[in-house]
C-alpha cells in the first residue's frame, strides 16, 4: 500500500503507520464498491490522480468515449 495509493510517488507515513494503512485499504474497497454500483448503472468509470498530465488524462477520456 503506498501513500495515496500512486504507485509512482506514494509512500506508506512512518507515523501511525498500521492506521494509515487500514485507512487506505478502506479507501480503495469503498472505491471498488462505487465503481461496482456505477458500472451496474451503466456508468463507465475514470480514475485519475491529481498529478497527472491532464493532456494526458483528457487523452484517456476521449479514448474511452470513442469506444
Amino acid at each position: 500500500m503506498l501513500w495515496h495509493g500512486c504507485p509512482e510517488c506514494g509512500h506508506l507515513p512512518k507515523t501511525n503507520g498500521a492506521w494509515w494503512a487500514a485507512k487506505l485499504a478502506a479507501n480503495a474497497a469503498r472505491d471498488r464498491r462505487a465503481d461496482a454500483v456505477l458500472t451496474g448503472l451503466g456508468w463507465r468509470v475514470l480514475r485519475f490522480w491529481e498529478h497527472e498530465d491532464p493532456d494526458g488524462v483528457a487523452d484517456a477520456v476521449c479514448a474511452a468515449l470513442d469506444r
